[in-house]
């Protein structure tokens, strides 16, 4: 009885190898037509989705933005940032009309922003009084709640038109 379970077994151990053999061949094939299926349905399945940053810059002001208003009391041309942001000077704000939503504009963000809120809920914005996030700058706590930290008037802290540039910090 052990030697016919030694040969059922050098057989079957045999016949493994003989098959695997085969599927070797087949699996070479087939492995680069599934991962690239596979890859293919990945990216047919994640494109729809829209990464947070892509929605920077579009004159909505949406959660974990930073956003920049050209008067006080969130008046005027707004901008939002979800990055930081070097330099103000190629910014421009955007403006609410008659459309179903804010069109851009030429007007520059630099050295013009009079109020600003800060819609996300992890970290602080800094407003920095010159490009580069160098001079003083302004600690805007992050959002608790539903709604973003407002400063109305950036006069009161004495950073009345004179933002260059922002960062974030203290995320949570």
């Amino acid at each position: 009885m052990t030697a016919n379970r030694t040969d059922n077994a050098w057989t079957l151990n045999g016949l493994i190898r003989k098959g695997m053999m085969k599927r070797r061949g087949r699996t070479r094939i087939l492995i680069p037509t599934v991962v690239s299926a596979l890859l293919a349905s990945a990216i047919t399945i994640s494109s729809p989705a829209t990464p947070a940053w892509a929605d920077e810059n579009d004159g909505w002001c949406t959660d974990r933005e930073l956003c920049i208003f050209e008067h006080w009391y969130a008046g005027g041309g707004r901008r939002d940032y979800f990055n930081g942001d070097l330099n103000y000077t190629n910014d421009t704000f955007w403006y609410w009309g008659g459309g179903p939503g804010p069109a851009p504009s030429n007007a520059i963000v630099n050295d013009r922003a009079s109020s600003a809120s800060n819609g996300d809920s992890q970290c602080k914005a800094l407003l920095h009084e010159h490009a580069d996030f160098a001079g003083s700058a302004l600690l805007i706590w992050y959002r608790s709640g539903s709604s973003g930290l407002m400063v109305n008037d950036l006069g009161q802290y004495g950073m009345n038109d004179t933002i260059s540039s922002n960062s974030w910090t203290d995320c949570i």
